[in-house]
């Protein structure tokens, strides 16, 4: 809490009181942004899968992922740090969104005995 200087430290006890209900709200919104943030399921509906994603907490500075079997990621690392997480969530969902188009589009062009399509991968 950070209160300007000079500030009767007496009322501050009133305020929060009236202000509890907002607090709480406030509360609220951000457990559930936070929980959006690092998901236990992503849905890739385009391709009927379900990934479950288990999360590791470990010492070390970066955090990594790894996919294994039966459609499931592992996170490790600081697995607190809300915004790292989608941001390593959204790099593996980009990737593997390249991975399939690139599959989908050789598969498609075999089928009409085209030119197989490439797509460089920018990672």
């Amino acid at each position: 809490m950070v209160v300007p200087k000079g500030f009767n430290l007496a009322r501050l006890l009133d305020i929060l009181k009236r202000q509890s209900e907002w607090i709480s709200g406030q509360k609220n919104k951000y457990r559930q942004m936070r929980k959006s943030l690092r998901p236990d399921t992503i849905n890739l509906r385009a391709i009927n899968q379900a990934w479950k994603v288990h999360y590791v907490k470990e010492s070390t500075e970066t955090l990594s992922i790894t996919e294994n079997p039966h459609l499931t990621l592992m996170v490790r690392g600081q697995v607190d740090d809300a915004i790292s997480i989608a941001r390593i969530l959204n790099r593996w969902l980009h990737r593997k969104a390249r991975i399939m188009l690139g599959d989908w589009l050789n598969t498609l062009s075999h089928e009409q005995s085209a030119v197989p399509a490439v797509i460089a991968s920018g990672m």
